[in-house]
């Protein structure tokens, strides 16, 4: 019998599509470490009870998830769901994908779709205006900016809400590299709190002369 620390390694191509899923992974959140009713997760994830209800029951299909705890009262008992596995590791060869680079381009396009979605819903009002400013900066990288009238990029200034959606070259040493990935991770430490309304964060840093 393995020991009590280590992950469940998942098989299953199901669960595994399940566990790679952003959505599927944020319903799985309240069971860990802990036995929770649907409702009380509904509660914390801002969802339905019903709506939940069936997302759950799919996760106990496929292993995911159990009853852990049944309470006894008049009519149906509560029941209380834990995860199977407080960690979970999945096997590059048990996912759908066929390469690995297939694989991490399925693990962008969630965030990617998002934070799209949340971006155009911020700006439709000014959709008629919208467009893209190319031109290059001083430091010589060839930036493509959303503008309001082709003469500048936005600013937060312009927003009545606050986003970035920002990517650019870097050239870093290796002791660079490591110490701005620290400091990116660190960031999203000091801001993890729960206070306020949702944000989805996303970070990518990769060298990309690696394999050429």
């Amino acid at each position: 019998m393995g020991d009590a620390d280590d992950p469940g390694i998942v098989l299953d191509p199901a669960a595994a599509r399940l566990l790679l899923n952003p959505q599927a992974r944020m319903v799985l959140g309240p069971f860990f470490g802990r036995d929770v009713s649907v409702g009380e997760a509904a509660a914390e994830l801002g969802l339905k009870p019903n709506t939940l209800l069936r997302q759950v029951q799919g996760l106990v299909t496929r292993g995911l998830l159990r009853v852990s705890v049944q309470q006894r009262r008049a009519g149906r008992p509560i029941k209380r769901y834990r995860v199977t596995h407080e960690r979970f590791f999945v096997p590059f060869w048990a996912t759908d994908a066929i390469t690995l680079e297939e694989l991490l381009m399925a693990a962008v396009e969630e965030p990617n779709r998002l934070i799209s979605r949340s971006v155009a819903r911020l700006s439709s009002a000014e959709t008629s205006r919208l467009g893209y400013l190319i031109t290059r900066r001083d430091s010589g990288r060839i930036a493509h900016d959303l503008s309001l009238d082709g003469q500048r990029c936005l600013t937060l200034e312009d927003l009545e809400r606050p986003w970035l959606r920002e990517g650019r070259t870097l050239y870093l040493t290796p002791e660079r590299a490591r110490l701005f990935v620290q400091e990116l991770s660190g960031l999203l430490d000091r801001y993890g709190e729960k206070d306020g309304e949702a944000h989805l964060a996303f970070v990518a840093v990769a060298p990309l002369g690696v394999g050429r």
